[in-house]
């Protein structure tokens, strides 16, 4: 079928095997004009799930970019005459918020409140065009999207809070989340089995998980111990995940002119 065709479900690990992916996008939604389709990819979690840029630097957060180089792939392919382009990657967390009475407070502005309690989290286009069309609301200056993390200033521009990137990075992570694959899949092809859970800040690999009480990883053993990772900054994470990527061709070259 054509999905299980996808080059961003195929991942290719070396001349004789690659690693194959399979997923359910929870949701996709799609605007389509004259000459472009605009991709937006909305996974549903029932806990508190938060887009992390350094999570997915990392390699911990990679299920919302492949989704949304597999939903593109596909577009493309029924489109072949249009620019199919990114509007936003986003985690809706699934709760019935409650928010504290105000007196003589209007039933709109109730709602706004409530809206904002339910506002997705992740990584939106920052091409204006697109935006107003993820929130006509974005249309105005000096407002706060009730749906989407973008904040848009008195001048007109992105607030410095707000969660969105251009085209170029959106292509960067896109090719940046296939290289994290492909060397996870290389790193399984070798064998490596360790006992080593991730720390990242509050965070670790064992929190949520349910074999706890049957694993024996202990911190008191020796040779136990948490993989910490470190906190990265916004821009040191764009210009770390180009050196990788830079590193990786050039390590593909390299095989191919020995051969």
């Amino acid at each position: 079928s054509a999905i299980d065709n996808l080059k961003a479900m195929k991942i290719r690990l070396s001349e004789d095997e690659e690693l194959l992916l399979k997923g359910r996008i929870d949701r996709l939604d799609l605007c389509e004009d004259e000459k472009h389709v605009y991709v937006k990819i909305i996974d549903y979690k029932s806990g508190s799930t938060a887009f992390d840029l350094v999570a997915l630097y990392h390699g911990l957060q990679l299920q919302l970019v492949l989704y949304l180089n597999a939903a593109m792939e596909l577009e493309q392919r029924a489109h072949p005459d249009k620019n199919v382009l990114p509007a936003g990657i986003f985690y809706y967390n699934i709760k019935d918020p409650i928010v504290d009475c105000v007196e003589k407070e209007s039933e709109e502005s109730l709602n706004q409140r409530l809206l904002k309690q339910l506002r997705m989290n992740g990584l939106a286009s920052a091409d204006p065009e697109i935006l107003k069309r993820l929130d006509k609301g974005l249309e105005e200056k000096g407002v706060s999207s009730n749906s989407i993390p973008v904040s848009i200033n008195k001048s007109g521009g992105l607030s410095k809070t707000s969660s969105a990137v251009d085209e170029e990075h959106f292509e960067l992570v896109s090719g940046y989340v296939k290289h994290k694959i492909q060397e996870i899949g290389q790193r399984i092809l070798k064998g490596e089995a360790s006992v080593s859970p991730y720390e990242m800040g509050q965070r670790n690999a064992c929190q949520y998980c349910p074999y706890q009480g049957a694993c024996g990883f202990d911190e008191k053993k020796e040779g136990c111990g948490y993989r910490r990772l470190a906190q990265v900054k916004s821009e040191e994470i764009w210009k770390g995940m180009e050196e990788q990527m830079q590193e990786s061709e050039k390590a593909e070259n390299e095989k191919g002119e020995k051969k």
